[in-house]
């Protein structure tokens, strides 16, 4: 606008100096009487000269006012590319969160998935714990009656062996157990001879004596007796006694019926 304004006050002035020029050419009448007129018209562009310096000097304040607004303006500019880089920064820092989240969030998918697999597994391991669970409560309500049954068959048992015990009590017990030998081969022998089992485990009312190899039975009654023979001949012992060797042999007896009606005093 200050350009527009000086090139308008330029072209007042060059039609100003045309216009003497072309008065300087006419008759000395002709100037008289227009004299008065170009006098008019110098003090008409001379208002208009002020006025153009006012609006002049307005059309500056309003430059300078601008120009501050452009500072102002390109200031603020500035702070908002600042603050536009600080956003970018902070966009590509979310962006980058985003991404570890959303691989985060795959993650914790897999594993809700294979959660969610193993908790359907247990769940059915589970069920399979209650039916088995059942079973055994069934199987343990089943043994607790089969217990107390024989609980009560062993007070019962109980109640006859007290029972036993107060009849056996004024009895002969009687009852032993002994080996031939603590090892090694026994015979074979020429002559018959009395096998002494002299190794005693058991000899309960002293009736075996183990130096001689006799049983005196204490009482009239049944006995019971037991042998076992171990051989390395070519016979056995009771075909042909004087033809093997023995290496183990055991003799087991114990009392059976006492009061027998016949009975001999004899082994």
């Amino acid at each position: 606008m200050m350009r527009a304004a000086f090139g308008f006050l330029s072209l007042l002035l060059g039609l100003f100096g045309s216009g003497a020029q072309m008065q300087g050419d006419v008759t000395e009448g002709t100037s008289k009487q227009t004299t008065p007129d170009i006098w008019v018209e110098v003090r008409a562009l001379r208002d208009m000269v002020v006025e153009l310096k006012v609006q002049l000097s307005a059309l500056e304040d309003k430059v300078k006012e601008s120009e501050n607004q452009v500072d102002d303006l390109r200031a603020e500019l500035i702070s908002t590319k600042f603050h536009m880089e600080l956003l970018q920064t902070e966009n590509r820092d979310l962006q980058t969160r985003l991404r570890n989240t959303e691989s985060e969030l795959l993650v914790c998918k897999s594993k809700i998935d294979q959660l969610e697999r193993d908790n359907e597994a247990e769940a059915t391991e589970l069920k399979s714990f209650e039916r088995r669970l059942t079973t055994t409560e069934s199987r343990t309500s089943e043994l607790e009656r089969e217990n107390a049954d024989v609980q009560s068959e062993l007070l019962i048992n109980k109640s006859r062996i007290e029972q036993l015990e107060k009849e056996n009590a004024g009895k002969t017990q009687m009852a032993f157990y002994a080996g031939l030998a603590n090892g090694g081969v026994i015979g074979p022998y020429n002559t018959d001879i009395t096998l002494k089992y002299s190794k005693v485990f058991t000899n309960i009312g002293e009736a075996y004596n183990p130096a001689t190899g006799f049983f005196t039975a204490p009482v009239r009654g049944a006995y019971y007796f037991q042998f076992t023979v171990c051989s390395h001949g070519s016979q056995m012992p009771a075909l042909s006694p004087h033809s093997a060797s023995l290496s183990c042999s055991f003799v087991m007896a114990y009392f059976l019926l006492d009061h027998m009606t016949s009975w001999s005093d004899s082994d």
